[in-house]
């Protein structure tokens, strides 16, 4: 069944929590802003050029279904190893169960899969979709 408030406001939370997490976080060279039309696409630009533009983020939504999938994570060279691919998936899942979605991470790469796995998400029928779950550690290293 459809949960009408979700397909209203779950969009704009997405695109207002992960844009806000990155401003207040990361806003010292990049700009963020968020789009969404078929996907959600959150994008970061330099400050110093903005025709230098990446997204960040892709988001899908399943309102009939109620899950959420992420199928892009690409962390810019300056921003890597700060957490915040796993913070972005951290914010959409707790968003997503706020509304009674299910989060997936599909379209994994066998590395990103497996880092995944040892930090708890859930196997699925399908090989390159991991189910970000409760347990899912998203908050620090694991190794």
């Amino acid at each position: 069944m459809m949960n009408t408030l979700a397909t209203e406001q779950l969009q704009p939370a997405l695109i207002h929590f992960l844009t806000s997490f990155l401003k207040e976080e990361h806003g010292d060279l990049h700009k963020y802003h968020g789009s969404a039309y078929d996907t959600i696409d959150i994008y970061a630009t330099l400050r110093r050029d903005i025709s230098d533009k990446t997204c960040l983020m892709k988001i899908g939504i399943n309102h009939v279904h109620q899950q959420i999938y992420i199928p892009n994570i690409f962390i810019t060279q300056p921003l890597k190893h700060k957490n915040i691919g796993k913070t972005m998936i951290a914010i959409t899942y707790k968003l997503g169960k706020a509304f009674a979605y299910e989060v997936f991470v599909i379209d994994l790469t066998d590395s990103f899969r497996e880092r995944l796995l040892e930090r708890g998400a859930g196997k699925t029928d399908i090989f390159d979709t991991l189910e970000i779950l409760e347990t899912t550690n998203l908050s620090c290293r694991v190794r």
